[in-house]
């Protein structure tokens, strides 16, 4: 077949950012669930993915759910999908059958070829995943079509669960840990804080892998297995430390919790110690979970921050650091480009900020919050990625990033600025194309350029993208795609 050749005006290489971009978002927004978080769906209960290996206790790997509902709930054409820990190829088995209300459903998955003498119980469905051991990605969807990306999201993911060291995907603030064991399972939790067991029901989810599963003997239960109703308990749920904050204004101190820092009405408590010797101060939280409380008191180095919820115990004490500045974003692993609609897209490569903080942009060095460009969230991704979109872009904009632990939420870093690039300058192919010398990896990634040259291969031969072309000029050749048809200048 004759392939038509035609030459092309100069294009702003949105190309790169296309064909290049790695970045990966987690589906948790910056908020921590702090209200009852007994879930209200089927839930991944447990994953194994020692199955065969060397002592493993069980000859395959598997993938248990669990129903906390009062209702049975049909799992026919949905799915439980794989993917390694950095991987964005995702396989799948399919399921069939019915879980019952506070109930469990055990799916087996692939043997491994050592230990081959210690099944199952009687799976309720059977597939033939090969699970990685020590970490993964493993998620439950209410079709059989298959996830793509390393983070996939969408209102058809009805759990997701991130597990091992490395991932880079999970829910809330990391992964399942630590890494799993050949003799190890990532269980979900029956309640905050309290040990998987029998009777429990292991229910509960507040959307952060790292918090809701530990790391136990596999314990893999099917639908023959008794039902378990969702724990129940009379201690109040502990604070979360990601949405509350300690900082001095002038002679005073103060507590701030965001939304949800503490269950909904909670009597919320701050001493200056663990063991509670002192109350420096106490509180009401509004119906959202939020509160500010002020108080006095000499230097601190942290408090101890508890909540009391109505006809329940006070629950532990978690410490809160005072709040020192958030680590600078690396600028040199920032791209910015400013399209013709006055359109601006920061791109951070992977590294260029903490993972899970919250980042801000500014037409100044100011930072003054209420001339911050970006209009909705960005958050980091796992492997300090992110992507902005900025409406009337300058030239020239200020980063910074806020970042959160359990220990509490720290200050705003200084800014960083970063210019737009320059794109009326053609670079050659060749230049764009340069890869590392040791990793093969391109040492363009996510930056901007205009390149200028003839397509050779025409729109649609090598892939199924809006444009996929192509494109070479004296020194060499790349493949152009984009999912949009406005490429051109």
């Amino acid at each position: 077949m004759k392939l038509k050749t035609r030459k092309i005006k100069r294009w702003t290489s949105v190309v790169m950012s296309a064909l290049l971009l790695t970045s990966t978002f987690l589906p948790s927004g910056l908020i921590n669930r702090a209200e009852a978080a007994i879930a209200d769906h089927v839930v991944i209960s447990q994953v194994y993915g020692g199955g065969g290996n060397t002592g493993a206790t069980y000859t395959n790997d598997f993938i248990e759910l669990y129903n906390p509902t009062d209702s049975d709930v049909v799992l026919d054409n949905w799915s439980v999908q794989y993917a390694s820990s950095t991987g964005s190829g995702w396989t799948l088995t399919t399921l069939t059958g019915t879980i019952k209300a506070h109930g469990y459903f055990l799916v087996q998955e692939a043997a491994g070829s050592t230990v081959k003498d210690k099944p199952l119980p009687t799976p309720d469905n059977t597939g033939s995943l090969t699970m990685a051991g020590g970490a993964g990605k493993v998620a439950l969807v209410n079709n059989n079509n298959a996830l793509s990306g390393t983070n996939p999201t969408g209102s058809n993911i009805i759990d997701f669960v991130g597990y091992g060291s490395g991932t880079n995907a999970f829910e809330g603030t990391g992964p399942t840990n630590p890494s799993l064991l050949s003799t190890t399972s990532a269980q979900r939790r029956p309640y905050a804080n309290v040990s998987p067991g029998g009777g429990k029901g292991n229910a509960w989810d507040t959307d952060d892998n790292a918090k809701d599963f530990v790391a136990a003997t596999p314990v893999p239960k099917n639908t023959a297995s008794p039902t378990e109703a969702p724990m129940v308990s009379n201690t109040s749920l502990q604070p979360i430390g990601n949405n509350i904050q300690l900082k001095k204004q002038g002679t005073e101190w103060k507590v701030s919790g965001l939304t949800s820092a503490v269950p909904s009405g909670a009597t919320v408590n701050i001493y200056d110690s663990v063991t509670k010797t002192t109350k420096l101060s106490s509180i009401v939280a509004s119906a959202d979970g939020s509160f500010e409380v002020n108080f006095s008191a000499g230097e601190l180095t942290s408090v101890f921050v508890s909540a009391t919820e109505t006809a329940k115990d006070e629950s532990d004490v978690i410490e809160i650091l005072k709040a020192t500045e958030s680590a600078l974003i690396d600028g040199t692993k920032l791209s910015y480009m400013v399209d013709g609609n006055g359109v601006g897209t920061l791109i951070g490569n992977n590294g260029a900020g903490v993972a899970s903080s919250i980042i801000n942009i500014y037409p100044n060095a100011n930072a003054t919050v209420s001339e911050r460009l970006l209009n909705e969230e960005v958050k980091v991704s796992a492997t300090g990625a992110f992507t902005a979109k900025i409406n009337n872009a300058p030239n020239t904009i200020y980063v910074t990033q806020q970042s959160n632990s359990a220990k509490g939420i720290k200050l705003e870093s200084t800014t960083v600025s970063i210019t737009k690039t320059v794109t009326d300058q053609v670079t050659p192919v060749k230049d764009v194309r340069v890869s590392d010398s040791t990793t093969g990896k391109p040492v363009n990634l996510n930056k901007y350029y205009t390149i200028e040259g003839v397509v050779t291969v025409d729109n649609g031969i090598l892939g199924t993208q809006k444009q996929n072309f192509y494109l070479q000029d004296a020194t060499g050749g790349i493949n152009v795609f984009s999912t949009s048809y406005d490429v051109w200048v």
